[in-house]
C-alpha cells in the first residue's frame, strides 16, 4: 500500500450552528428517524466528530504507518524523524512528509509539537509518557501487534479514536481483498521452509513465533524454522543444521555493503554449503519492510512471494 492510498476522508470544519441546521432540516424529510444517524455517518465520513483529536502526534513507525492511513496530514502534529526510515512513507512528495519533525522520544521536544493525543508504545521511555500526561496530554500506548488479526484490532481501535471509522472500515476492506489474493497465491505454491535471518556484525539473530516475521511467513504459505519464540541467537552451526529451503533477509543501501547480512552469507566460508545460499534463494526486503509492525505486513507477505515464485524445496540427502 502506498502513501497516497487508503487515508482518510477530507476534514470538515463544520460549525456547530451549521450542523445543527442541516440536523433539523433533515429531519422535516422523509428520512425521519435515520437522519441523526445519516449526520453522524456523514461527519465521520469526513474525518470529525466532536472530540476527536485535531493534532495526532505518531511517536514510532507503526503508529506512523496507521495515522497516516486514517488521517489526513493536517492532522499530524508532528512525526519522529527517526522512525521515517522504518515506516511506508516511501514517496518523498508524500504531503505527510511536510509535516513538523521531532528527533527524540523527549517530553520538551514533543510538547513544542502542541499535540493533543501522543501514539507511543510500551517499549519507548515510561517518564516520557508520564511528563505528556502530567502536562494534560492525551497519550495512547499501542501494544506491538504480532500477527495480522492484531493489526487489524489496532486499525478499527483506532478509527474509533481518531473519529475516522469510515477510513479505518476502508482500509480493513482493502486489506482483506489484499489478503485473499496473498492466500490464493500461497496456496498454489511449493512448501518451503524459511529463517529470517539477520547479522549486525557480532552475531546472528532469527524470528520466531510471536513475531510479524512469522506471520509474514504464514500468510506467504511458508514454514518458519526458527527454534524459538521471539528473536534470538543463532551460530553458523545452527543455521547449517536447520538449513531452511529460504532465507529472508533485511538490506538497506548498497546490498554488497561490507558487514551487511547478504555479504556475510555470500561470503562466509563457513556457510557455503548453505541450501539458500548455495541455490541463491535469498529474499531480501528493504529494511521498512522487514521491521513493519504496521498493516504492511500484508506488502512484506506479498514481496517474499514475488521474489520466492518459481522456487523450490531443496533435495537433501537422508540425515
Amino acid at each position: 500500500m502506498t502513501d497516497g492510498k487508503a487515508r482518510g476522508g477530507r476534514e470538515w470544519f463544520v460549525p456547530v450552528a451549521v450542523v445543527s441546521l442541516l440536523a433539523c432540516a433533515l429531519l422535516w424529510t422523509d428520512g425521519g428517524a435515520s437522519t441523526g444517524k445519516d449526520t453522524e455517518r456523514l461527519l465521520q465520513e469526513r474525518g470529525r466528530l466532536d472530540g476527536a483529536p485535531q493534532a495526532i502526534l505518531p511517536a514510532a513507525a507503526g503508529s506512523v504507518d496507521l495515522a497516516c492511513a486514517l488521517v489526513p496530514p493536517e492532522r499530524i502534529a508532528a512525526l519522529p524523524e527517526a522512525a521515517l526510515r522504518y515506516s511506508g512513507l516511501r514517496d518523498p512528495e508524500s504531503p505527510y512528509l511536510a509535516r513538523p519533525r521531532f528527533d527524540l522520544y523527549e517530553a520538551e521536544r514533543i510538547l513544542k509539537a502542541a499535540p493533543d493525543l501522543v501514539l507511543a508504545h510500551p517499549w519507548q521511555n515510561p517518564d516520557t509518557t508520564e511528563r505528556l500526561r502530567e502536562a494534560g496530554v492525551d497519550v495512547l500506548v499501542l501494544p506491538d501487534p504480532k500477527n495480522w488479526p492484531g493489526v487489524a484490532e489496532q486499525i478499527h481501535q483506532l478509527g474509533v479514536r481518531l473519529g475516522a471509522e469510515a477510513a479505518a472500515s476502508d482500509l480493513l476492506e482493502r486489506c482483506e481483498v489484499q489478503l485473499a489474493g496473498i492466500r490464493k497465491e500461497a496456496s498454489a505454491r511449493k512448501p518451503l521452509t524459511v529463517l529470517a535471518y539477520n547479522h549486525g556484525g557480532t552475531g546472528g539473530l532469527v524470528a520466531g513465533a510471536g513475531t510479524t516475521h512469522d506471520e509474514v511467513f504464514r500468510l506467504a504459505g511458508l514454514r518458519n524454522l526458527a527454534p524459538r519464540p521471539g528473536h534470538a541467537a543463532m551460530s553458523f552451526e545452527e543455521l547449517l543444521m536447520l538449513d531452511p529451503d529460504v532465507l529472508v533477509i533485511s538490506q538497506s543501501g548498497l546490498q554488497s555493503a561490507r558487514g551487511g547480512t547478504l555479504s556475510v552469507l555470500r561470503s562466509e566460508p563457513a556457510l557455503a554449503g548453505l541450501g539458500a545460499v548455495v541455490d541463491d534463494q535469498i529474499v531480501v526486503l528493504d529494511a521498512w519492510l522487514y521491521t513493519t509492525l504496521s498493516h504492511h505486513i500484508l506488502d512484506a507477505a506479498e514481496e517474499v512471494l514475488q521474489q520466492s515464485s518459481g522456487w523450490s524445496p531443496r533435495e537433501r540427502a537422508p540425515r
